[in-house]
Order: structure tokens, then C-alpha cells, then sequence
């Protein structure tokens, strides 16, 4: 069974047919949902579930390049949203340097999302971009969170090797580092496809093909290693 780290596509029943995928809710400072807003998302969360039979699973979280603002009530509603129990992972959340959003932002929201996370122990989903040192505090700071994904990971083996001895999975999408992925052990990697439309599933048989090239292993192996580092990422 091929599994799906991170992608943003919530498709109809058929397109997830023998696939455990990590979905990410879309949300911004400006569409924090009110308590009304959470019930009755929870509600579809719940109806889509069962209907799926457990391969769906939700990641909720604010996107660095989406912090607007350090609103205390913004805060309090996306509590509410993260608390949900239909929300399996905490993400994506994270800090993006190159940006026009000041990072001291990015930082109080990325920071109070953790403590969610800590506080619910619930895994969490990261998007870092030249911010890993501040990341690595972090995940100092906040020790009860079960486990940290790396999302799209495209560094070095170097950057590699430095994540997983921190226990870290590393998350590649169809870009990567073919030498990074050589280099990370095989109980930390996953794949995603970090897809925002239909044929996803076709773009994750490519990008399953292209670590079986890699990594010079068949495909099925790799399903297999894959999917039991996600249920292990998860909890599951």
C-alpha cells in the first residue's frame, strides 16, 4: 500500500482506494474559525472518516507564510481547531526565513502551535526553510511532542544525518537530494507528493518509482518500509 505524507488534496472516495494519506486543511489569520465553524467541520471530518475507512487522515496547522497577525482571539479559535480529534497531525507549521512575513510573526504563531502540540501530544508536520537551528531549539523546548516530520525535505546528507539522529522523519516529495535520501536510514523516510489537484495518486507512483531508482530497491519494499515509518509517525 503506497502512502501519502503530505498532500493538500481532499479528493472523493475512489482516488484514495489502497492509499494512507496525511491531508492539510488550507488556513490563514484572516479565516480562524469560530466555535460554530469548528463543530461543524468536526462533523464533516467525522463523515468523511468513516466513509474512508481510516486512509484519510487530517493534518491541520498556520502556514509561516501565512501569519498576518499575533491576535489572541485568532489564537483561541485555531485551538479549538487543532484540539479536534478527527486532526491526527499538527501541520504544517514551521518558519520560512526568505520571507515577507517578519519572522518574529512566524515565530510566536510556529511556537504556540507547539504548545498545542505538547500539550495534546499530538504529532507535528513541518515546513522549514533555512530556519533549522531555530527549529532544533524548539524541539528542545517542547519534549513531549511524540514525533517531527520534515515536509518536502530537499537538503544535504549532511542536513539528512543531522535530522534523523534527532529523530526527525524526512518527508520527500517529487524534488530531493538523491544523495540526502541515500543518506537517510530507512526508519525516517517518507514520501509525499505535497499535491493540490487531481492525479495525485498518479504523481505518487512517480515519486515511489523514483526513490526505488535511488535507492536501488524494488517498489514494493519501499511501500512497505514507507508505510510502517508513517503509521509509526502517527501513532498508529
Amino acid at each position: 500500500m503506497k502512502t501519502d505524507a503530505h498532500t493538500h488534496y481532499i479528493a472523493d472516495r475512489e482516488h484514495f482506494a489502497g492509499l494512507l494519506c496525511i491531508s492539510a486543511l488550507h488556513l490563514d489569520c484572516l479565516s480562524l474559525p469560530s466555535a460554530e465553524a469548528v463543530r461543524r467541520l468536526a462533523s464533516r471530518l467525522a463523515e468523511q472518516q468513516s466513509f474512508k475507512q481510516g486512509r484519510l487522515l487530517y493534518s491541520c496547522g498556520l502556514h509561516p507564510m501565512d501569519v498576518q497577525s499575533d491576535l489572541r482571539p485568532g489564537k483561541d479559535g485555531l485551538e479549538q481547531l487543532l484540539s479536534l480529534p478527527e486532526i491526527s497531525v499538527i501541520g504544517e507549521i514551521g518558519l520560512h526565513r526568505p520571507s515577507t512575513v517578519p519572522f518574529s510573526d512566524q515565530e510566536s504563531w510556529f511556537d504556540f502551535q507547539l504548545s498545542v502540540a505538547d500539550n495534546l501530544q499530538k504529532p507535528v508536520l513541518l515546513h522549514c526553510v533555512h530556519a533549522m537551528a531555530e527549529v532544533l531549539a524548539y524541539r528542545r523546548k517542547y519534549p513531549r511532542i511524540p514525533a517531527w516530520m520534515v515536509h518536502g525535505f530537499r537538503g544535504k546528507p549532511q542536513q539528512a544525518l543531522q535530522w534523523t539522529s534527532l529523530d526527525f522523519y524526512l518527508s520527500f516529495g517529487p524534488r530531493f537530494n538523491t544523495a540526502a535520501m541515500q543518506a537517510c536510514p530507512p526508519q525516517y523516510l517518507l514520501l509525499e507528493t505535497d499535491s493540490e489537484g487531481p492525479g495525485r495518486a498518479q504523481d505518487l507512483s512517480a515519486v515511489y518509482q523514483q526513490a526505488a531508482d535511488v535507492l536501488s530497491l524494488p517498489v514494493e519494499r519501499i511501500e512497505c518500509q514507507v508505510s510502517n515509518n508513517l503509521a509509526r509517525f502517527i501513532g498508529r
